[in-house]
């Protein structure tokens, strides 16, 4: 019995200590790693966007300076709780607003989700009005949109419907069409075969069958991202244990944004269940055969070895883009999220 309660005592002891690290982290986080002074700005809003509550997080050391309003990807993978961890190095030159989208992060849980309405058309409706918010408060014309892989879609999306509110965009693993997952299934095979792993081909041919014949799901995308990651590099990416540190010790994370990434993890299905147009939309769009041509400057950063949304892909969509400045950068060793890659300051060094 005094063995069992001296184990109890040493679990209870080790929760402590984990629990009391975890708070001076954030605490150093929020008075070392966030803004301050009398010009900056760092709030975190509930707006009435839409017809529902949406939450933005703004981020910045002056009020004045440029805004760079930032589209996450996912569907559904809000960025905002963890912003500090590579804006904080670009915030004396910028203002950042990033956006929790319908059916994602805190908006999830402000109102029913039932009642939310996730499509594209209506994030598309929401951007609008977001960005009328920040030109009305800021008394800038333009905004520089920042998307990252499904923010990439919704930014190109949005760019043509509204040239003359954005200032440039910038896209962070270009989504080009839904033939992109199958080149990186392909290259995936191919490195498979070469290693005579013919048990992983016939899994990755099984999953890819799925995708084709059965209505597009985030379940089956993520299924078959499984099974090619076995072969494809994906970069000098953080492991796990370091994302989940990021956001355990993020001074911007509140218990919903815990409370969404858990469900993520436990119950993908429930939260994908309400994601359906937009998977649709993913599953439709080509850039190739649509209007290339732009009205603002679009840069594509993509990393070397990014096979989520594949760097030869997005390089061949880039050389057929045309308008007043277009530039494909391409960071060396990172993956799809180069701004959480052990090479990050290689791509801050492409927005500054």
């Amino acid at each position: 019995m005094k063995l069992f309660r001296r184990l109890i005592l040493i679990l209870l002891s080790f929760i402590g200590l984990f629990i009391l690290t975890v708070l001076v982290a954030k605490l150093y986080n929020y008075f070392f790693r966030s803004p301050r002074g009398q010009e900056a700005v760092y709030e975190h809003r509930m707006l009435e966007i839409g017809g529902i509550p949406q939450y933005i997080q703004i981020r910045g050391q002056a009020r004045n300076n440029p805004v760079v309003l930032v589209l996450h990807g996912g569907p559904a993978s809000p960025m905002s709780y963890y912003a500090y961890h590579w804006q904080d190095k670009l915030e004396d030159q910028y203002t950042f607003v990033n956006w929790d989208q319908r059916g994602a992060g805190r908006t999830y849980y402000a109102s029913p989700i039932e009642d939310q309405e996730v499509t594209t058309d209506n994030l598309l409706k929401d951007l609008d009005e977001i960005i009328e918010i920040i030109r009305l408060e800021t008394r800038q014309d333009k905004v520089i949109l920042l998307g990252h892989s499904w923010g990439t879609l919704l930014g190109n999306l949005y760019v043509k419907q509204h040239p003359e509110k954005i200032d440039r965009l910038i896209a962070i693993g270009q989504v080009v069409n839904k033939e992109g997952e199958m080149i990186a299934v392909q290259e995936a095979i191919r490195l498979a075969n070469l290693a005579n792993d013919f048990e992983t081909v016939d899994e990755i041919e099984t999953r890819r069958q799925k995708v084709v014949d059965e209505e597009l799901t985030i379940q089956n995308i993520l299924a078959l991202r499984q099974a090619t990651s076995k072969y494809l590099p994906s970069g000098r990416n953080m492991s796990l244990a370091e994302r989940l540190w990021m956001g355990l010790a993020s001074p911007d994370a509140g218990l919903d944004d815990y409370r969404f990434f858990f469900k993520m993890m436990t119950d993908l299905e429930s939260v994908s269940s309400h994601m359906t147009d937009l998977v649709q939309t993913m599953s439709q769009v080509d850039f190739l055969t649509e209007n290339t041509y732009f009205h603002v400057p679009y840069y594509i950063i993509q990393g070397e070895e990014d096979w989520v949304t594949p760097t030869p892909y997005a390089q061949a969509y880039a050389e057929l883009i045309s308008g007043p400045d277009v530039e494909f950068i391409q960071i060396k060793h990172a993956g799809h999220s180069p701004f959480l890659d052990k090479v990050g300051d290689d791509f801050l060094q492409t927005l500054e």
